[in-house]
């Protein structure tokens, strides 16, 4: 029994070095000391004068991470090396197939700069464990042309490099899976023309790179991208960029007649406004150049948004854009220019003496301005009765003034508008403020020939009933709405206008002698109807 209590002692000595010889730390026989060698590849941006891992010495984490099915995720931090070459670390890991041992190296802001991994199997008692971490990174150069294309105008004349040598060119990179990244270009050729940056992006798909050229006031002049795969180290961006023109207005016609037409647009909203400029041309296609159209307004007031042409001929069509320009010379013009057609006067003079105890008819046939099948819709008129040159012998209460659509004399008192017997003045029959002596008819609105066609003679049958007095007519105007059948609502003007005659209070220019008809392009005006002409 002596001798057995020996030898059992060194029998468990035998077994103890044995399991020495196979695990010489003494380590769990169901974990592995794992040796793990980390290759590290140059630290983006490629182009720093630094060594890879100098600069990772200083500026960069380590961490390991080791997972698999079967155990709990290991994660330690791992050290680099004091010379800066190398990197490496041991981690116990319990034995099993397919360990997963990843790498990530962070910068000082917590940002991932290299990844990498490798998967093997861990069923000895020690191992060492190659990773090549890769940098998630890529330098990448930008080339920016700084190009206007010409939206408008084609022959401004916008020298590119003008607003350009003291701007601000802002480069702005975007990803769905990574941080927005903003930088400015300082790298600007002293022609304004082209710039060249560099930034540092996280590799990936469908980076975007967007440029804007700002002025002085900060204000985009220019902005263009570009969208494209950064995938190597080192990567080259091109774009071309686009002149940033203000917003355009919104111009339409308010009123015309055969020597005017008024004119109204929208404020811009543009913070670098400088003017207005209002164009005028013959055609369509003429607007969109500067040598075939007309300047004929310009004004620097913001808030100014009217303007009356009075250089228009009759029976003449004319289109009109508005532009807007901004402080660094960019110009918007509006489109689809606006068009009128000014009405075509008769040869008719005035004013026109109306007989002593007589009658005075005047007639005026249209007969093609408004589509066939077209019908009137209402009827708008105004017209002024003075003396003939002594008020002693003019008396407001002796006059009938019937409107109507045919030349027979008969026919046209069918339509009075104005009856005033038993009366020296006008006794507040007509439409002045103040009761005086003329008779002033203004646009005044009927019914009576709605449904008849526009397209016929439109006229005024003036009765004297007394003996002994003397009038005349200084003007006429008629107004004629109508539907078409197979287009928008139109309108006819039909103008009769004294050479020398006090128009009246409410009137503000005169007008040439004739008779006048028109229409307006209703598509182009944006009008949902077209509405009576204002402002006289």
């Amino acid at each position: 029994m002596r001798h057995l209590r020996v030898i059992l002692p060194f029998t468990l000595l035998l077994f103890s070095l044995a399991c020495l010889k196979d695990n010489p730390l003494g380590i769990d026989q169901g974990f592995s000391q794992i040796h793990v060698t980390i290759g590290l590849p140059e630290v983006e941006p490629v182009s720093s004068p630094d060594t890879a891992l100098d600069k990772a010495v200083a500026f960069y984490t380590i961490i390991l991470t080791v997972t698999a099915d079967d155990m709990e995720t290991i994660e330690e931090e791992l050290d680099i090396s004091s010379d800066g070459k190398t990197a490496s670390g041991t981690v116990q890991v319990p034995k099993g197939e397919e360990r997963t041992f990843t790498i990530v190296i962070k910068d000082q802001d917590d940002i991932t700069r290299f990844e990498g991994s490798n998967t093997v199997d861990v069923l000895k008692g020690s191992k060492t464990v190659t990773i090549v971490a890769h940098g998630l990174y890529s330098e990448v150069t930008v080339h920016v042309n700084i190009l206007a294309k010409e939206i408008y105008p084609p022959d401004s004349g916008i020298s590119l490099g003008k607003s350009l040598v003291t701007t601000t060119v802002i480069l702005t990179v975007s990803a769905a899976d990574m941080p927005t990244i903003e930088e400015s270009l300082t790298d600007i050729d002293p022609d304004g023309n082209s710039a060249t940056g560099t930034v540092v992006v996280r590799k990936g798909n469908d980076r975007t790179f967007t440029i804007e050229c700002k002025d002085a006031n900060g204000v985009v002049q220019y902005s263009g991208s570009a969208t494209q795969d950064v995938l190597a180290a080192t990567a080259t961006v091109s774009i071309t960029t686009e002149g940033h023109y203000p917003s355009a207005s919104t111009l339409s016609i308010t009123s015309f007649d055969a020597v005017s037409v008024t004119l109204s647009w929208a404020e811009s909203t543009e913070s670098d406004f400088a003017s207005y400029e209002l164009v005028r041309a013959g055609t369509a296609e003429d607007i969109e150049s500067s040598s075939t159209r007309e300047s004929i307004f310009t004004i620097t007031g913001k808030t100014t948004t009217t303007y009356t042409d009075d250089s228009v001929s009759p029976n003449t069509r004319y289109y009109y854009a508005i532009i807007v320009w901004d402080t660094e010379g960019m110009g918007m013009r509006s489109s689809p220019p606006v068009s009128v057609q000014t009405p075509q006067y008769f040869s008719a003079p005035g004013p026109w003496a109306i007989p002593d105890d007589g009658y005075k008819s005047l007639w005026f046939l249209n007969n093609s301005f408004a589509p066939s099948g077209s019908m009137v819709t209402n009827v708008e008129y105004r017209l002024r009765i003075g003396d003939a040159g002594d008020p002693f012998y003019f008396f407001c209460a002796d006059y009938e003034i019937y409107i109507s659509s045919s030349p027979s004399p008969g026919a046209l008192e069918d339509n009075l508008v104005y009856d005033n017997l038993g009366g020296w003045t006008d006794g507040d029959f007509d439409d002045d403020v103040e009761d005086d002596t003329d008779i002033y008819l203004d646009w005044r609105t009927t019914d009576h020939f709605n449904g008849e066609t526009p397209n016929q003679y439109w006229g005024v049958y003036i009765i004297d009933n007394w003996s002994g007095d003397y009038g005349q007519l200084d003007y006429l105007e008629f107004r004629i709405h109508y539907d078409a059948p197979s287009s928008s609502p139109g309108l006819i003007t039909i103008k009769v206008p004294a050479s020398a005659a006090d128009e009246g209070p409410s009137l503000n220019r005169s007008h040439p002698s004739g008779a006048a008809q028109g229409s307006i392009d209703p598509v182009s005006t944006g009008f949902d109807k077209i509405k009576s002409p204002a402002g006289q």
